[in-house]
């Protein structure tokens, strides 16, 4: 269901941060929940995370249609910090 998958901290207040989940579904777990995949894949993440400590455990969920990758297939954090940062802000506004 989930093809790639991060979770990173982004600012709350001063000193705190919330940890989030960029998610990219897989294409099947898309094409059967549709519309409702944001919510669907919350779910599912909130089942996988539940044995982790609360304070480790992703806030809100963000599904993306990819990660930003390096050549060697990496996870580019900084640009995905900066794209869940766009996203948060929009979704607040």
């Amino acid at each position: 269901a989930i093809r790639e998958a991060c979770i990173l901290g982004v600012p709350l207040g001063a000193k705190a941060e919330e940890p989030v989940a960029a998610i990219v579904p897989s294409d099947e777990f898309a094409t059967v929940h549709g519309a409702n995949c944001t919510k669907a894949m919350h779910a599912h993440v909130m089942t996988l995370t539940a044995s982790m400590a609360e304070f480790k455990r992703p806030r809100r969920v963000l599904v993306l249609p990819a990660l930003p990758l390096t050549a060697a297939q990496k996870i580019k954090r900084h640009e995905l910090r900066s794209q869940v940062l766009a996203q948060l802000q929009q979704q607040e506004r």
